[in-house]
């Protein structure tokens, strides 16, 4: 998926996921992520994200659209070399 990521959560996309998806599958969407550069690149960065819509969820709640469609559904945050990034994964039950 590329960003923004917001297709990746229409249910016509979720029901093709569950169907292609083998058991014990995994889904992993990136839904936010954070870059964390030095003080003179964070307003440019934060500019970025804001310009490309990277910084707003859907309006639908994503644990429930993922549940919805037989995923086990979480979220998690993982940081790494100077980012952060908020997955949402789902377990195909």
């Amino acid at each position: 998926a590329t960003f923004p990521s917001d297709y990746m959560l229409q249910t016509e996309t979720l029901a093709e996921i569950q169907r292609v998806l083998t058991r014990p599958g995994r889904l992993v969407i990136v839904a936010e992520g954070e870059l964390r550069g030095p003080w003179p690149l964070r307003p440019i960065i934060d500019w970025l994200y804001r310009v490309t819509e990277q910084r707003s969820m859907p309006p639908a709640r994503p644990l429930a659209l993922l549940e919805g469609q037989a995923f086990s559904a979480r979220w998690q945050r993982v940081e790494r070399d100077g980012a952060v990034a908020r997955l949402l994964i789902g377990d195909k039950r």
